[in-house]
């Protein structure tokens, strides 16, 4: 599950270990863009080290910013294929690993099943980016209707969208934290993606723990071979030491993969089954 953070103008930057757990646990490429005097500047990189160095000297408090943290489904592990992507027809800027630029920028956290390149070189959000990058979509980037015909595309994934002045929308549930905004909760936590076979579960199949510094939790919340047959056959499966989002009851809580929460039994059915 890759993650988006989004700093606005003017909020204090997120702390370095955050940052770093979203490293740790999407570490396929991680980019940030930087708003700034009518410009953005983007910075992509496959290393921490890399990417933590430039926003240490670079990123500020008035700047609107965007992180992004990738976990390849849909095409190869590159630089081109990193977010955040600069929305334009020209690949070589949507490649670029250092760029400024005054058109606007696109983010997201997610799987567009209907946006696969057969070749398996460009990723869903990059075809998605060329999309957006129209002659005729463009110009009305931030209307209403443009809104719902990305959220028809991406359906319930998170995806920010922000121009050179700062200018930007959200579509998906963030989450917020003093004033940040996260596409999921991964940054609270280390996740671990087991893989069956040859299949990696990405994006809405994944096991998160508690993160607790370099010593990870000793209790496993989910047994890997009982995990393997509940996918067959559940849409959802049990988690032990987890909290619902709703009550906060740590009884009788399951994962929801379809709707990404932990959730209880009773506020399930109170919400969903009604």
């Amino acid at each position: 599950m890759c993650i988006i953070v989004f700093k606005p103008k003017g909020i204090e930057l997120p702390d370095e270990n955050i940052l770093r757990r979203c490293y740790q646990n999407n570490n396929d490429g991680v980019g940030i863009a930087i708003q700034r005097d009518n410009i953005i500047t983007i910075k992509k990189s496959l290393k921490w080290k890399t990417f933590n160095k430039y926003q240490k000297r670079n990123a500020r408090k008035e700047d609107n910013i965007i992180y992004h943290f990738r976990i390849a489904t849909h095409g190869q592990i590159n630089i081109q294929n990193t977010h955040p992507f600069i929305i334009t027809r020209k690949e070589k800027e949507i490649d670029s690993d250092f760029i400024t630029t005054e058109k606007p920028i696109l983010a997201h956290n997610g799987i567009i099943s209907n946006l696969t390149d057969v070749l398996n070189e460009n990723s869903d959000t990059k075809l998605l980016t060329l999309l957006l990058a129209d002659k005729n979509v463009k110009p009305i980037l931030f209307t209403e209707g443009i809104k719902a015909l990305i959220t028809n595309i991406i359906d319930d994934d998170r995806l920010i969208i922000m121009d050179r002045k700062g200018n930007n929308f959200m579509l998906g549930e963030f989450n917020q934290d003093k004033g940040i905004y996260y596409s999921n909760l991964t940054w609270k936590w280390r996740t671990t993606y087991y893989v069956f076979g040859e299949d990696y579960l990405y994006n809405d199949y994944y096991y998160a723990r508690p993160y607790t510094g370099d010593k990870m939790a000793k209790d496993k919340i989910i047994e890997n071979a009982k995990r393997a047959k509940l996918l067959e056959e559940s849409d959802c499966i049990a988690v032990k030491g987890e909290k619902c989002i709703y009550c906060e009851t740590d009884q009788n809580v399951c994962y929801y993969w379809d709707i990404d929460e932990n959730l209880c039994e009773a506020c399930f059915n109170n919400i969903y089954n009604r």
